[in-house]
């Protein structure tokens, strides 16, 4: 019977943890993608509490500075065969694209090991680019022992198709003092060189997705019509952190467009990062800017939110408490809040309980383990 439960709700029902062995199949950084921070920060801190940790690498990007059994791409094969090659213990499978995450699952069923899926958004459909559950992922619930959802509508999304229990835990484990501190000299400099302006940040992974049908998902027109609005109202800054550069020149056109509008209205007072560690500048912003056409549950925000800085984002996908929604594509719902809240100054309040993300996964490994 499948049922949603919460991180107290597994804590409660294991006492204890138990170290063993798992496999992560997913991202990891380069770029610095949510998903793939999200891994990092999971596997140095279940090596740090004693699991063994094995890495299958999936995406176009090799990791780097990550030693992982094999790099899987973006291949059905390399999926298949590698991981029924390298997987031990627990496996570990994140959902990107659904008929990559069947053939991982496949393979694991065939090892005859556990295996738990995440789901860390509400899917899209794989072949027609809507919303839904398409049956390459239906088979992939189906066949695993249980689910992780990373959010309340995530779960109400798949309840239908997953077989074993759902498990409610969140996609983030909050950044170290290490991260906060990962900034060159250059941008630290900019970041610290005018603090009475008010700095906005936002984080692109992929100026024209392909999964959305080459669309600007993240929203960098709307961004940067936001900032020709405030510009001649009152001054500030803008830090645009972009994952990488355009990957063929129609997004790197698209980029180079958008920019040079942001650039036009800020002048010396726009800084353009591309494939840093977005934690520190987020850390130093008066406001963190989320204006995408669609989105997972965004580590990103989650990350602002647990250093105290006022977070604004469309209403596309439901967001973490504490974080302010306007209609997305209302451009003047988007100048009023953003106003009102640099207005404001930045919150004292912080997000907590990221280490009962890993706690929580501990648990639910152990479950596992122990059938």
């Amino acid at each position: 019977m499948v049922g949603t439960t919460n991180t107290e709700t597994v804590a409660s029902r294991l006492n204890g943890r138990a170290a063993g062995v798992l496999t992560i199949v997913g991202p990891l950084p380069p770029p610095a993608g949510g998903m793939s921070i999200f891994n990092a920060r999971l596997t140095d801190e279940l090596r740090a509490r004693g699991w063994r940790v094995s890495l299958l690498a999936t995406g176009r990007e090799e990791p780097a500075g990550w030693p992982v059994e094999a790099h899987l791409r973006n291949s059905l094969l390399r999926h298949f065969f590698l991981v029924l090659r390298h997987a031990t213990g627990i496996v570990h499978v994140h959902d990107r694209v659904s008929p990559l995450t069947l053939c991982a699952v496949v393979a694991v069923r065939l090892r005859r090991l556990r295996v738990v899926v995440q789901v860390h958004g509400e899917p899209l459909h794989v072949l027609t680019r809507r919303r839904g559950i398409d049956i390459f992922r239906r088979a992939a619930l189906r066949l695993a022992d249980c689910t992780i959802a990373v959010n309340s509508h995530v779960a109400e999304q798949i309840r239908a198709y997953a077989h074993g229990e759902i498990f409610l835990i969140p996609a983030f484990i909050e950044p170290t003092g290490s991260e906060l501190d990962d900034i060159d000299a250059e941008t630290a400099r900019w970041l610290g060189s005018d603090p009475g302006t008010p700095l906005l940040s936002a984080v692109v992974y992929r100026a024209l997705a392909a999964v959305s049908g080459r669309t600007d998902v993240y929203g960098l027109d709307a961004l940067a019509s936001l900032v020709e609005r405030i510009a001649p109202r009152r001054r500030v800054r803008l830090a645009l952190m972009l994952a990488q550069p355009g990957l063929d020149n129609e997004e790197q056109r698209y980029i180079d467009t958008m920019t040079t509008r942001l650039s036009r209205a800020l002048g010396d007072d726009l800084k353009v990062l591309v494939g840093a560690s977005a934690v520190p500048v987020i850390a130093r912003s008066s406001l963190f800017l989320r204006p995408t056409r669609t989105d997972g549950d965004a580590v990103s925000v989650r990350e602002a939110l647990s250093l105290g800085v006022p977070v604004l984002a469309s209403d596309v996908a439901p967001r973490p408490p504490g974080t302010v929604v306007y209609r997305q594509g209302d451009l003047e719902e988007l100048t009023a809040k953003a106003l009102a809240l640099l207005g404001s100054g930045r919150s004292s309040d912080r997000a907590h309980g990221a280490h009962a993300t890993v706690e929580a996964l501990e648990r639910v490994y152990s479950s596992l383990s122990a059938r």
